[in-house]
């Protein structure tokens, strides 16, 4: 099983690499633009930066969607996959054209001077969600429990995040034609 988990990280590894470096440039240029009160453009800088993520992450998304042993094979080379196995494969890497969302929203919050939305969904994720889930969940579905609950973990934190980050930069929407008006 800990081959299986590698092999399916290691899997994952290749598309997430870039969308840290995304994050990383994404930081300056939010925090210069909300600095200078050119909020359209942290909006702006926002969603250009989660799209460019997403389409990076799409073709091989929808390869392990569509083609996961093909995938698989490439770290657990001659091993044969269940179709239990695919399916927490495609479980595990079902939501990735999403999680552009949590990275941007991850980077975002701190560059405006307001980390404590980062901090505390960062460890509410892991502390009130992950672990409770992992203890549980796994006595009741064996372990295609651990790989259904980061699932709809994971939906549940981007939802979440999609919702406060969308009001969030309404708000700057609305401080940009006041400080324009001004």
């Amino acid at each position: 099983r800990s081959s299986w988990v590698t092999g399916v990280q290691t899997c994952a590894l290749p598309i997430l690499t870039p969308i840290y470096g995304l994050m990383r440039a994404l930081q300056p240029a939010i925090g210069i633009n909300y600095g200078a009160k050119h909020y359209k453009r942290v909006v702006w800088s926002f969603k250009i930066f989660a799209l460019v993520a997403t389409l990076i992450m799409l073709p091989f998304w929808l390869v392990a969607m569509f083609q996961p042993d093909l995938i698989l094979h490439w770290t657990l080379p001659g091993r044969i996959f269940t179709a239990s196995d695919l399916l927490n494969f495609r479980l595990m890497l079902g939501l990735c054209p999403l999680l552009p969302i949590i990275f941007m929203a991850m980077t975002y919050w701190p560059a405006v001077g307001n980390a404590k939305p980062a901090g505390i969904l960062g460890i509410a994720r892991q502390l009130f969600l992950y672990v409770p889930a992992m203890i549980i969940l796994p006595k009741f579905m064996g372990i295609s429990g651990i790989y259904w609950g980061s699932f709809l973990i994971d939906l549940f934190i981007i939802v979440l995040v999609s919702v406060i980050i969308s009001k969030e930069l309404k708000a700057l929407m609305i401080k940009e034609k006041i400080v324009i008006s001004d």
